[in-house]
Parts: C-alpha cells; structure tokens; sequence
C-alpha cells in the first residue's frame, strides 16, 4: 500500500511540475496506453474492459478538445478540433463493432500528434532556457 501511494504522489508532482506541452504528450500517452490495453480485451472478448479502457481514452481526447485554445491558435485549433471529433467518432465505432483496425488506426494517428507536441515541447523549453540564458547576461553585464 505505501508503495502505491509514493507511486501516485510522484504520478501527481510529475504532471503538476510538466511544463503545458509536456502534459499534453502525458495525456497522449495516456489515451495511447488506455488503446493498447483495449486490444487485448477487445481479442479476447471482454467487453467490460475494451469498453472502459476505450471509454477512458475517449475521455482524454474530449478533454483534448475542450481545452484548445482558439485565441491563441484558431486555425491550429479548428483543426485539432475536427481531428479529435474524428478520432472520438472512429472510437465509438470501434468499440460498438469490435475493429481492432479502427483502434490501431486511433494509436497511429495519436503517435503522430504525439510526435508533434514533443517538437514543440522541445521548441518551447529549448526558448525558456535561451531567454533565460540571455536575462542572465544582462544581469551580469549591469
């Protein structure tokens, strides 16, 4: 039991102390991981769990997409949003007809959005540390 629970609060300070690019990766894997464990139920005909663990990745795309910011990105947005209405829709299809096509085609297309945001991930810690670097300088040179 006191294992679980260090595992947990090092699960939470991981996501509370992620940058906002990196949770969205965090979430990606997540909806990823919830998928690959619907396969197997999904072969093995359990209903329950391919329906929870689809269900549970469902419930991170919608987050996804109700969290997008438009102001910031309204064409980036729109189209994540179609995207994500796309991936949610092709999972409840998957699941109502068992396709374990469908579910992989939902993994690969949440691999290359994953891929994406650790690019900019690595953009915008990359601009944290240059500007950070460059304040440094100006202090010294005061």
């Amino acid at each position: 039991m006191a294992a679980y629970n260090q595992m947990d609060r090092y699960q939470q300070t991981s996501v509370e102390t992620a940058s906002p690019t990196r949770r969205v990766v965090m979430l990606y894997d997540g909806a990823i991981r919830f998928l690959n464990l619907a396969l197997p139920a999904m072969a093995s005909k359990d209903l329950v769990l391919q329906s929870k663990m689809i269900s549970n990745a469902q419930a991170i795309i919608h987050h996804l997409q109700s969290t997008l910011n438009f102001d910031i990105a309204p064409a980036l947005c729109a189209d994540l949003s179609k995207m994500y209405v796309i991936l949610y829709s092709t999972l409840t299809d998957a699941n109502i007809n068992d396709s374990a096509i469908k579910v992989n085609e939902v993994i690969a297309s949440l691999r290359e959005l994953r891929e994406a945001w650790i690019e900019v991930d690595k953009r915008t810690q990359a601009s944290k540390v240059d500007a950070s670097a460059a304040s440094s300088k100006e202090m010294i040179a005061a």
